[in-house]
């Protein structure tokens, strides 16, 4: 009518759509029959198509200009599983694609001379196949030509991978748009400002990744920024697959941070997908991550004190790792400066270095106690106690995998004045000075300079045979002045009879539990008067080497005079007074025979000998009693 068209109804029937027959073609399209307005005017030259029913889903509306010859047709509340089907027939490649949820509208235009458009609009869309699903997410998807482009605008869901995550992710937004083209056969894909929020972690994203198509690996050049506020929560989500990068390293991960806050993280990769992580990166390949958090506590090797409250950062950098840690503790002592390193993550040990300034020592000690190192350490720890502050200076390569090797220590305690208390030494040793060393054979100290009852003293301390610390002290107290250092060790009646300067070399080991072996005591009693009778008399400006040893666990003390072939044999009594003694005088291997009990015995062989001095010293060991009774 007047060239329009009026009361006009356009109805269509069709039969379902299938893919090519086969045993179980699968349906594209259920058969419908639709009704439809059609609407047009010769003035306008404009036909329009709409749905009979505008509200009823799977509503459309066509527009045609017969002046421009522009065509748009838009559809509203499309079921995205029909989607999903439609696209796997278009595209082979995502045939596996699965679609939940609802199109809100979905728009196509074509004008002359340019290829067709589409624009469509979802919410709440679940996408997927068997290894990957997303969602719900919301937004756009545009196509023209060869462009495509996906704006996201919300997310409120979950993000599952198999292989790529260990457990899901909940998603809490998503933001931001990719875009793709293809160009001689290779398809571009660009990341614009693409934001992904979750519980566990926020993730933004720039950067490019070319298809190469042709079976050949993805080229990657991203840009990726990280944050979590729990980054155990989040390293739960990493996968474990052997066949992935670095599984040792993943694992060790995994296990090593119980504790803290990633503040930020930023991650660089360039180069094919295949050749991830590019540890022999050729030019142009690259895969860097930096990683700064703090409150983080680090079990980096079972056994070993952890670190806690660290703060630093972590450089990844091709198969190259390295950690600054700037502040942290360990024992409940504050770290002043730590740094890791591993040379190789696929084969990962790991170095730590670190130091302490001016902490208290027994917690700089305790590292070692509270360590696998105990048991070659336990012994001398169990044994002394140290007082004051100390520096701590740590080395250690620790293979995170028991295949890598063993375990290396290299360390160095520094005293600074401290005070050490041993139940063997006759009093503390104060204001010591010096490097307590130690690796995985044993602590080593040499020359620890301090002072014990006033009297200057150097310490070495060494490893010994069967697990035991051998201690080394060298001093010279002065005599009668310093009588009650030496009355630790020898009974006082006997030191009566030194006076003078009389440099001592006192030799211990210890072992398990703090297990004493003999003291040996040397002294050439060089500047020592010697005031007993002949032949054990000598004079300050002679020598006269003497050995005394005293075995604590059996309260003995032996002595050998070489220079006057003197032996002495005596047992202490649960005083430490003497209860039994024996002197021998002459050559080794003289025989002496006394007779059982308490008492005191002087034989032997020698040219002179002061008898009624004997006897006198005899009276006055025996009875500590100097008159005539």
């Amino acid at each position: 009518q007047d060239r329009g068209l009026h009361d006009t109804e356009l109805r269509i029937t069709q039969a379902p759509i299938t893919t090519p027959a086969s045993d179980q073609p699968d349906e594209l399209v259920p058969g419908f029959t639709r009704r439809f307005v059609v609407t047009g005017g010769a003035a306008r030259d404009v036909v329009r198509i709409k749905s009979r029913d505008a509200d009823a889903p799977d509503a459309f509306e066509a527009r045609w200009s017969l002046a421009d010859q522009t065509f748009k047709a838009t559809t509203t509340d499309l079921a995205a599983t029909r989607l999903a089907r439609l696209a796997g027939w278009w595209q082979p490649a995502l045939s596996g694609l699965t679609l939940d949820g609802d199109i809100r509208s979905v728009s196509v235009t074509k004008q002359p001379g340019q290829a067709v458009a589409a624009t469509g609009v979802f919410d709440h869309i679940v996408l997927g196949n068997d290894r990957y699903r997303i969602g719900p997410i919301s937004g756009r998807l545009r196509h023209d030509g060869s462009d495509n482009t996906l704006v996201f605008d919300g997310a409120d869901g979950r993000i599952v991978s198999e292989r790529y995550l260990a457990e899901p992710l909940a998603l809490t937004g998503l933001r931001g748009r990719i875009t793709w083209s293809q160009t001689d056969g290779a398809t571009r894909i660009s990341l614009n400002d693409l934001a992904l929020d979750s519980q566990e972690a926020t993730l933004r994203a720039g950067g490019t990744v070319r298809l190469p198509g042709q079976g050949a690996a993805p080229v990657l050049d991203l840009a990726l920024d990280l944050a979590a506020p729990d980054i155990p929560r989040l390293l739960n989500r990493l996968p474990q697959d052997p066949d992935l990068p670095n599984p040792k390293l993943r694992d060790w991960l995994d296990t090593a941070i119980t504790r803290g806050t990633l503040d930020a993280g930023h991650i660089t990769l360039k180069g094919p997908a295949d050749r991830f992580p590019f540890a022999d990166p050729r030019p142009g390949e690259a895969f860097e991550a930096q990683l700064s958090g703090h409150d983080l506590d680090i079990a980096y090797k079972p056994g070993w004190p952890a670190l806690k409250q660290t703060r630093g950062t972590l450089t990844l950098s091709g198969a190259t790792l390295d950690v600054a840690i700037p502040s942290a503790r360990i024992n409940e002592v504050a770290i002043d400066t730590a740094h890791a390193h591993v040379d190789d993550v696929r084969e990962p040990i790991l170095a730590v270095t670190g130091h302490v300034d001016n902490a208290p020592a027994p917690q700089m000690l305790s590292f070692l106690a509270h360590s696998p190192l105990s048991k070659k350490f336990g012994p001398l720890l169990d044994a002394i106690d140290i007082k004051g502050d100390a520096d701590l200076d740590l080395d250690l390569s620790l293979p995170l995998k028991p295949e890598l090797g063993d375990i290396s220590v290299d360390g160095k305690v520094t005293a600074r004045g401290d005070t050490l208390v041993q139940q063997y030494l006759p009093a503390p040793i104060d204001d010591i000075r010096g490097t307590l060393a130690f690796d995985e054979t044993g602590l080593v100290a040499r020359e620890l300079a301090g002072r014990i009852g006033g009297v200057p003293i150097d310490v070495d301390i060494l490893p010994a045979p069967g697990n035991r610390q051998k201690i080394v002290a060298r001093a010279t107290p002065h005599l009668p002045a310093d009588a009650d250092l030496l009355a630790h060790y020898l009974p006082p009646v006997w030191l009566g009879y030194v006076e003078g300067s009389l440099p001592l070399r006192i030799a211990f080991s210890l072992g398990g539990k703090g297990a004493i072996s003999p003291i040996e005591i040397t002294s050439k009693l060089a500047g020592t008067s010697v005031n007993l009778p002949a032949p054990a008399n000598k004079p300050a400006d002679t020598r006269m080497p003497v050995a005394v040893t005293v075995d604590p666990d059996k309260r003995r003390v032996s002595a050998r005079v070489d220079g006057q072939d003197i032996d002495l044999a005596t047992q202490l009594g649960p005083q430490g007074v003497p209860e039994r003694m024996v002197i021998r005088l002459g050559a080794r291997g003289q025989r002496l025979t006394a007779a059982p009990g308490h008492g005191l015995w002087i034989g032997g062989r020698t040219p002179r000998i002061e008898a009624k001095g004997w006897f006198d010293v005899v009276r006055h060991v025996l009875h500590d009693s100097g008159d005539d009774e």
